[in-house]
């Protein structure tokens, strides 16, 4: 599948000889923008994307936010239409701000299965933040995406890094899976990491 016609909207799509369809949608929104004024373009923009492609809520499967203020900013993030449209999967609010100087962007990931779609579990973890979590069962296979696995817990970055792995491990083993034997991707997000590794 080619690329999308808007610039600000990049889509990477593969499909397999039976028909299942991996989806990457990532979209940017011009800087210079009201917050607010943002949420309601990325909402614009996420939605003619999905509509391209062929996509709905229901075959979202994780998406992640970048924002330049986490604090002041997801509040109404998780306000915004935009954000109702990416609840129905795992998500992840990040603050890393774009690199081109827009206040929000927003990668996401959908999963087609022809015939019988796969059955979705999606999970939200009581007095744990925004921790959240979407399993796919499939005919041959099983998913499990996590977000906002964020601790507070140490003062220094190794040991936060150290409970963060150990919580995910928890989660996973509560899905019949592990962490060494069934991860196959994770993104890991430090501040200062420079001062934490200096050489």
């Amino acid at each position: 599948i080619g690329p999308a016609a808007d610039p600000s909207v990049e889509t990477a799509s593969f499909r397999t000889a039976l028909g299942a369809q991996e989806h990457f949608i990532a979209v940017h929104v011009p800087p210079g923008l009201s917050f607010i004024q943002s949420l309601a373009e990325l909402h614009r923009r996420y939605g003619e994307a999905m509509k391209s492609c062929g996509l709905s809520a229901e075959t979202q499967v994780f998406s992640r936010y970048h924002v330049s203020d986490v604090a002041s900013q997801q509040p109404l993030l998780g306000l915004s239409r935009v954000f109702e449209t990416t609840r129905e999967g795992a998500f992840s609010v990040v603050e890393q701000s774009p690199i081109d100087g827009s206040s929000i962007a927003l990668f996401a990931y959908h999963v087609v299965c022809p015939g019988v779609p796969p059955v979705r579990s999606r999970y939200v973890y009581p007095g744990a933040g925004d921790r959240n979590g979407l399993r796919l069962e499939g005919r041959n296979y099983s998913l499990f995406w996590a977000g906002n696995l964020a601790v507070n817990t140490r003062p220094d970055t190794y040991g936060q890094t150290l409970d963060l792995l150990h919580s995910y491990n928890r989660i996973l083993k509560c899905n019949r899976m592990e962490l060494s034997r069934h991860t196959v991707r994770t993104w890991l997000y430090v501040k200062d990491l420079s001062a934490a590794y200096p050489d």
